[in-house]
């Protein structure tokens, strides 16, 4: 999984630093998971790495939040022209990532409300609530959901972005009060913001827009759509309380 880790960036795939870069991914990986047994490596766990320490690499700034001068790039064999704490600064908010997603990737919870199964339901069902006529076309073509939100989900949307945005995104997750929640409108917005070649399309053409997300979508719209749900279900969950 690893090795196919952002095959768009040349960070990852341009020689000869890019075979020592993923075994970074892959170490950030492994230690993580040989410390938590319960849930292990799943798969996507390596996106979320990925984009982690490829962010942390560009630049050596994060040194002043953690009280530290800043320092050189890394001329050792191991991360040439990234920072030497580079790793495990990656290491440590990669694991903050998957904590936040943790109960999608414990198969134990696969069924439950926020395991896997459930953040598919929640999205299929924020779409039936908000586009009925698209979730019905999608419905008649026997396109199940998880076709394609299993993905979105287990890595948080790092592979249907360019780099730029899924760090945007991102911003819009970690400062929401419900991370969970976030990516499930985000979601919701992404279907919805298709539905015009959706409704027009077969099971075929259907499933290729949705599992290859068309690229130059306007990242900015969807989250202010994704904003508009959530003040929409905040106001009526108010009015309800009333």
């Amino acid at each position: 999984d690893v090795l196919r880790s952002h095959p768009d960036l040349a960070f990852y795939i341009s020689p000869p630093q890019s075979s020592s870069r993923l075994l970074g991914v892959a170490r950030i990986l492994y230690v993580w998971a040989r410390l938590n047994q319960g849930v292990k490596y799943v798969q996507g766990m390596n996106e979320l790495a990925g984009v982690v320490f490829f962010v942390l690499a560009q630049s050596s700034d994060w040194l002043g939040g953690l009280g530290l001068p800043p320092g050189p790039a890394s001329s050792s064999s191991a991360h040439p022209h990234v920072h030497p704490m580079c790793e495990a600064l990656a290491y440590s908010l990669t694991g903050a990532l998957l904590t936040l997603n943790i109960d999608v990737y414990t198969s134990g919870l696969d069924g439950s409300a926020t395991g896997v199964a459930g953040r598919v339901q929640v999205v299929d069902d924020l779409v039936a609530l908000h586009d009925p006529a698209l979730h019905a076309h999608l419905s008649n073509l026997s396109l199940s959901p998880s076709y394609y939100l299993l993905r979105w989900v287990t890595t948080l949307l790092s592979r249907e972005f360019t780099m730029p945005d899924v760090v945007s995104l991102w911003d819009g997750m970690l400062s929401a009060a419900d991370a969970g929640r976030w990516i499930s409108y985000v979601s919701a917005c992404m279907v919805m913001r298709v539905r015009a070649g959706l409704l027009s399309s077969d099971f075929q053409e259907a499933m290729e827009t949705l599992q290859s997300y068309p690229q130059g979508e306007d990242v900015d719209a969807i989250v202010r759509g994704a904003r508009g749900l959530y003040r929409l279900e905040r106001a009526v969950a108010d009015r309800m309380r009333e």
